[in-house]
């Protein structure tokens, strides 16, 4: 069963985050490093404007097409984020990791 409907998204990316799209490879370069990834689906077309990514489906659409239109777009938002953001790691003292037997000898 396929609806009538033609869908888009948009996905803002912020400044700080650089993007390129070439055949069907999405290039997301930002402060904490590169991100490639290949989207490719005959139904589903990805532009870049200024600072956003235009995700659309061609012509009648079937649910499976649409949830793949949505699995690009959280895809794509999830690496925009994990590029701009900085990422923390806490590391434990190693004598806390130990046993206290270990400590005392």
């Amino acid at each position: 069963m396929s609806s009538r409907k033609e869908y888009s998204s948009e996905i803002g990316i912020p400044e700080s985050v650089k993007t390129s799209f070439e055949r069907n490879l999405l290039n997301i370069e930002g402060p904490q490093g590169t991100t490639s990834r290949i989207f490719a689906h005959p139904r589903i077309i990805i532009s870049l404007e200024s600072n956003k990514i235009m995700l659309k489906t061609l012509g009648n659409v079937s649910k499976r097409e649409k949830k793949m239109l949505n699995t690009f777009e959280a895809h794509i938002q999830k690496y925009g984020k994990r590029r701009c953001q900085i990422i923390q790691l806490q590391i434990k003292d190693m004598f806390r990791s130990l046993p206290n037997d270990c400590l005392h000898r």
